[in-house]
């Protein structure tokens, strides 16, 4: 997919609700061809992407956010980024599209600029109805 998917915490500052080392055991990381805050995940020879990180400078372990630079197909990638979204108050965003929320109580939560500028937020259960909502955009 030739666009690049962001998350990070509801409210902008705060600490994601997954530390560095559970977020990168979600994702079979290369080791050889990764840094600290930039990995390079792969699947298999038609799957694979790479997922930059942000830490907070008082903790190395806990992020401000995360992005994945041109997201792949395989399934288990996608089911990983809705675990995330189900930690806890994570905002998926994406350029053309809403944000994407795993439960009702953090899309009420989003801010009201955020829904202004990027429509209303919308809340998934599953990783096919990421993929959805990104085909629909």
């Amino acid at each position: 997919m030739g666009f690049d998917l962001f998350l990070q915490p509801l409210v902008n500052g705060a600490i994601l609700d997954i530390g560095r080392a559970e977020l990168r055991s979600l994702f079979p990381v290369v080791n050889e061809e990764s840094k600290p805050d930039h990995w390079s995940v792969r699947y298999d020879s038609l799957n694979s992407c790479h997922i930059g990180v942000t830490a907070f400078a008082s903790s190395a372990n806990e992020l401000a956010s995360f992005h994945v630079e041109r997201p792949c197909g395989d399934s288990q990638f996608w089911e990983a980024l809705l675990h995330v979204l189900q930690k806890g108050r994570i905002v998926l965003y994406f350029p053309g599209g809403p944000p994407i929320v795993a439960s009702e109580d953090v899309a009420a939560a989003l801010p009201r600029d955020v829904v202004a500028s990027l429509g209303p937020p919308r809340c998934v259960r599953s990783a096919a109805e990421i993929l959805k909502i990104l085909k629909e955009s």
